[in-house]
């Protein structure tokens, strides 16, 4: 009878190790996906993000008002000069991994801190939230 509760040990002992190793490759995804936010940004490709976006903030945010706001940021800072992470975390809950990454970004025009929330599915991740804080924004 002693050997259930070890193995109930090692099989969640195992299913955290492997979570943990899915959530560092999504980490790295979701980088890559700040890299590809910030070119589409910069060549005025708004579209592709919002349709490529999770439901959840397609549900939140109207295609309208997405692309305004990135219109917005294109408009008034310019293009990406320099982004750094600055923070991130990884949160799992019921299945559902979400990732979120900071970034002190300098456009032509401007500094910004970013902070972009993506939902892993799969290997891949989507779009679930956006913010930007940038005075040079509000003050142009």
């Amino acid at each position: 009878m002693k050997s259930l509760p070890i193995l109930s040990i090692a099989i969640a002992a195992l299913t955290l190790v492997l979570t943990g190793c899915d959530a560092m490759k999504g980490k790295a995804t979701a980088e890559n996906a700040v890299i590809a936010f910030h070119d589409s940004l910069d060549k005025g490709d708004f579209e592709s993000l919002y349709t490529a976006a999770d439901p959840d903030l397609r549900a939140a945010a109207s295609e309208k008002d997405f692309l305004a706001l990135l219109g917005a940021i294109h408009r008034k800072l310019g293009k990406v000069k320099a982004s750094n992470e600055t923070n991130f975390s990884i949160n799992s809950y019921n299945l559902d991994t979400k990732i979120t990454l900071q970034y002190n970004t300098t456009f032509d025009g401007g500094d910004g801190t970013e902070t972009f929330i993506y939902r892993m599915k799969g290997d891949q991740v989507a779009l679930v939230g956006y913010n930007i804080n940038s005075l040079a924004m509000l003050t142009k």
